[in-house]
């Protein structure tokens, strides 16, 4: 090992250690799974079920790195207890039958089964020598059982999923074949070209631009998940096919482009505050020869809370430089044509926009179209909110939109004569001008009829230098006479300057909105975010009353702390 890992190799042989003390295999009780049928509550299974991952990775990885007899005893108990569980995939995936899980559970392959047949396999072949013949016949068994026999067995819906499932369980089930199957055997060919049809699919999830419409951190989900097997694939078969198809090396350069700085990205879709994984960056750079984000360190273990095996060894094995005299991305403008989205992060001026176009029929979908961002390096005054907390109602279209922050009201759009953009296979319309900073999109078909709407474009016209933003909504109604009311949405509490003025104030600076001919009202919204926590945002309310043919014009100017 190299000792750019020398920290999460310490770090790793430390948590073991304290795990070795406690010689408790982390417990999942039988009151999480209750939890999700009669609440839809996820977070008390999975909070248990991520603990448990997280010692199997961490005490086999510091076994890998530092051999000890106590680490593999726990290491084998806690392997043990894996494979005894009732499934290896989420409440929230299973199969229902009636009001409870249907008799198929057990052998259902979600990402986190997936995912798990794929640990044990890699461990297996780290490590599997040094294991007790009673502990590399139940893993092969439990393979066999849970994942092998039934993806042989039928179609599943995930080959067809164009989002993360497709790549992170086909790459996962593709890593449990290249190590499990006999290599070049007709049962390995067989499941490999199975397994081809979820990686397509999940390839013609991305456009030409390589933008991946559900955020950065399901980036380094799915994407990760499809590098770790096209990599093993080459290593074990000689063939490099996902790895040289054209379109993969402009999804490897998607985070530089979406980094609005060193740590954060654009907000948008079901995003979470993400740490890429470095050991994914590095692999990135080095194979497709693509700028990405600084990598300052290797990952500390607790960088995913759901601790993939697959992510954390990789870290170890791929890391293999730093940069750590990076402060400062440079300065860019890029526009995504085919997701519509605009990205400017502007270093001399200390300046970032973002705004999007789409559709409102993505994955992870968000009722988005025309929404917007705007701040400096150290807030977004203008804000996205990302994901909220995942439970079963979010996760179906009848309700999802009923939640904060998914919904229109979520974020920086209009309602038109009380009516919000709508659910379904809405496309914006988009057209970037990039000598002029300008940014027009056409929202007339993402409203209801009740809206009364025969056009509405939304224009922006950005001025890194000047720190300014224009917004400019043009609206044609089919009455005379129409109500508007415009929402921006931040995390910070606005101030009233005058009757149309309003200021956002943080430490680093301020934004000044200039709403002229509006009638201004605040409202607090509590939500609770994808930690499940309780937070809170505020809904910006601009009301008008327009004509038949009118325009709003917004006015957005960032000061320094000292203005």
């Amino acid at each position: 090992m190299n000792e750019i890992v020398a920290p999460m190799i310490k770090e790793l042989t430390t948590i073991a250690a304290d795990y070795v003390d406690q010689d408790t295999v982390a417990p999942i009780a039988f009151q999480g799974y209750q939890d999700y049928l009669d609440q839809g509550n996820r977070l008390n299974f999975e909070d248990q079920y991520f603990e448990r991952r997280r010692q199997l990775a961490v005490l086999a990885l510091a076994y890998h790195c530092q051999p000890t007899v106590a680490t593999k005893r726990l290491l084998e108990n806690v392997i043990w207890e894996v494979c005894n569980e009732y499934s290896w995939g989420l409440p929230a995936h299973m199969p229902l039958t009636g009001a409870t899980y249907g008799l198929g559970s057990s052998q259902w392959i979600d990402l986190f089964a997936a995912e798990t047949g794929a640990t044990l396999a890699e461990i297996q072949g780290l490590i599997g020598s040094d294991l007790l013949p009673e502990i590399n016949q139940r893993i092969d068994l439990e393979i066999e059982r849970r994942i092998l026999t039934p993806f042989a067995a039928h179609d599943w819906s995930w080959q067809h999923k164009a989002n993360n499932w497709s790549a992170v369980i086909g790459g996962s089930l593709g890593l449990i074949v290249l190590i499990k199957l006999p290599k070049d055997s007709p049962r390995q060919r067989a499941f490999l070209q199975r397994l081809d049809i979820a990686l397509q699919t999940y390839l013609n999830s991305f456009s030409d631009d390589g933008a991946c419409v559900e955020g950065v951190s399901y980036w380094a989900y799915g994407f990760g998940y499809y590098l770790y097997f096209a990599e093993k694939m080459r290593a074990v078969l000689n063939d490099d096919r996902y790895l040289k198809n054209p379109k993969v090396a402009k999804i490897a350069a998607f985070p530089y482009l979406a980094a609005l700085n060193q740590k954060d990205f654009v907000p948008f879709s079901d995003y979470a505050e993400s740490e890429l994984p470095s050991g994914l960056l590095c692999f990135c750079q080095r194979e497709f020869g693509v700028a990405v984000p600084p990598i300052t360190t290797v990952n500390r273990v607790d960088f995913d809370t759901c601790y993939r095996f697959a992510q954390l060894y990789r870290n170890l094995i791929w890391t293999d430089r730093l940069d750590t005299a990076a402060t400062t991305l440079p300065s860019s403008t890029h526009y995504f044509p085919d997701v519509q989205w605009l990205i400017e992060r502007n270093n001399e001026s200390d300046f970032i926009f973002a705004a999007k176009g789409g559709a409102n029929d993505e994955s992870h979908n968000h009722l988005d179209l025309g929404h917007f961002i705007l701040g400096d390096q150290s807030t977004q005054y203008l804000t996205d909110l990302g994901s909220g907390e995942y439970t079963r109602d979010y996760f179906q279209d009848e309700r999802r939109y009923q939640y904060f922050i998914p919904s229109a009201p979520g974020h920086s759009l209009p309602v038109i004569n009380g009516q919000a953009q709508i659910f379904g296979p809405y496309h914006a319309q988009t057209d970037f001008k990039a000598q002029e900073n300008r940014l027009l999109i056409d929202l007339s078909h993402v409203y209801g009829k009740e809206a009364g709407l025969l056009s509405f474009q939304r224009q922006f016209k950005v001025s890194p230098a000047e720190r300014q933003v224009q917004l400019c909504d043009r609206f044609e109604f089919q009455q005379d006479t129409a109500q508007v009311t415009e929402i921006l949405i931040s995390t910070l509490k606005p101030q009233l300057l005058d009757p149309q003025t309003v200021l956002l104030q943080a430490a680093s600076g301020a934004c000044q909105i200039s709403l002229i001919g509006a009638q201004l009202s605040f409202v607090p919204v509590d939500y609770a975010n994808h930690l499940g926590k309780t937070v809170r945002a505020y809904q910006i309310r601009a009301d008008y009353q327009l004509a038949r043919a009118a325009q709003v014009v917004i006015k957005f100017q960032l000061q320094t702390s000292a203005s």
